[in-house]
């Protein structure tokens, strides 16, 4: 049995939940404000980090849970109700593929994590702060929307539609009906789209805004098709994920955008009968 993507998940979760200590710490020295300008940004560490902190040990929490689901409650289902772009990922198996996506999806979050790093000469230390909440704060978001969904939406894993594989690689726990939706696709691509999200407001000019959206883009990419070669997730569980988290990585920093917090913004909600529309504007 084949435990790797067991480890990194507890990894990822181990490393929310290290993100949220760690910008505990930090919320008290962001008091210190040393930006050079009015930052475009606005984080309230009385929220953020608690948001941080609940979503990280709910992410935490129901993985112990699920190792107490007998064998006797999980099912495969047949292979008539998947779409053909599912159906060619059953049969699949690849250790190295499954190993790429298992270091990646710790590695690249925790690398876009560390890029906050960029803006110390332009922003100081409150701007590495504030880059840094937002991106953990849009993985931590993506973790636990990830954590509710695949519990709600109960789904075998590839290697459950094949007798061999699922000989080789079943866990008998709830992990083997948990496909729904990639969780490594998600965490990646949440924390690289956070962190080129708020990197181009603060440094619309700058030569690395290209060179991080096209880096975060690349690797949360690879680490997502990695998933459906390696027989653990189908296409359309890597294609979800990846819509969560580019909408986690776009979403949270919009909501931390000081012009929505100064009143020079307007978000607009109009119902009528049959009829429901949103407006925004910044």
């Amino acid at each position: 049995m084949n435990d790797s993507s067991l480890t990194v998940d507890r990894a990822v979760r181990i490393l929310l939940l290290t993100v949220s200590l760690l910008l505990a710490a930090a919320g008290a020295f962001s008091a210190e404000s040393d930006a050079r300008r009015s930052s475009p940004f606005v984080v309230h560490c009385c929220v953020d980090i608690p948001v941080i902190a609940v979503s990280t040990v709910t992410s935490l929490a129901f993985p112990l849970y699920d190792r107490s689901v007998p064998r006797s409650q999980l099912w495969v289902s047949s292979r008539g109700s998947l779409c053909g772009m599912d159906r060619w990922v059953i049969g699949k198996e690849n250790d190295g593929l499954r190993l790429a996506g298992d270091v990646g999806t710790v590695v690249v979050p925790a690398a876009a994590l560390c890029l906050s790093l960029l803006e110390y000469p332009s922003w100081g230390w409150s701007g590495v702060i504030e880059d840094f909440l937002i991106a953990g704060e849009a993985l931590a978001v993506s973790a636990v929307i990830r954590t509710f969904v695949c519990r709600a939406f109960p789904r075998p894993r590839p290697y459950m539609y094949d007798l061999n594989l699922k000989r080789e690689h079943e866990r008998n726990y709830r992990w083997d009906i948990q496909s729904f939706f990639s969780g490594h696709a998600s965490s990646c691509f949440a924390a690289t789209t956070a962190l080129s999200f708020v990197y181009t407001v603060r440094n619309p000019g700058s030569i690395w805004v290209p060179v991080l959206w096209a880096g975060g883009i690349l690797t949360s990419t690879f680490v997502t098709i990695s998933r459906p070669l390696a027989g653990e997730h189908f296409w359309s569980d890597a294609l979800v994920g990846s819509a969560a988290g580019i909408l986690c990585g776009i979403a949270i920093p919009v909501l931390h955008l000081a012009s929505i917090h100064n009143g020079d913004s307007e978000v607009r909600i109009v119902i009528t009968a049959g009829f429901c529309a949103a407006s925004c504007s910044f």
